[in-house]
């Protein structure tokens, strides 16, 4: 039996059933059986969303720049969709009235918000986002080696 810190975000089964899980929540905030919802409330907030991570990019890319190399496309793409799926709970509440559609629809987003982030996680890995990290030894408590102290030559 494996401790659930021995559980890798990056291979293994854990990515794959959460991007499975994250797809079928995310087909549960999409889907309803309003023509209401489908045709007008959804398409509002996936839009918003939309605007809010256009505006995040911006901002990040244009003006704060707390990165020296720019943040990959599809983590914004990524960070819409669970700003999206976010968006989405009360409306898709609203729709069905029950505690237990409501209760489902809390859980999807949770397991889109999951997913989400298995995947930027994924994502950064791939592009060599954390090797700084991994290079200082932060993520994986290595010892950081000591400071190599060089003198000056003597003339």
């Amino acid at each position: 039996m494996t401790r659930i810190t021995d559980l890798s975000l990056l291979a293994g089964w854990l990515p794959v059933v959460s991007t499975v899980l994250g797809a079928v929540g995310a087909a549960w905030l999409l889907i309803a059986h309003t023509r209401r919802y489908v045709t007008t409330i959804m398409p509002i907030m996936v839009l918003t969303a939309a605007v809010l991570i256009m505006a995040l990019y911006l901002f990040v890319e244009e003006v704060w720049r707390p990165f020296s190399d720019p943040i990959a496309v599809s983590v914004y793409v990524l960070i819409g969709i669970a700003v999206a799926a976010v968006l989405l709970v009360v409306p898709r509440i609203l729709v069905r009235r029950t505690v237990g559609a409501g209760l489902v629809t809390v859980l999807a987003a949770i397991v889109v918000l999951v997913a989400v982030g298995v995947r930027i996680n994924r994502a950064a890995a791939d592009t060599g986002g954390w090797t700084q990290f991994r290079a200082e030894g932060v993520w994986v408590g290595e010892q950081l080696p000591s400071p190599v102290v060089r003198h000056a030559p003597t003339p």
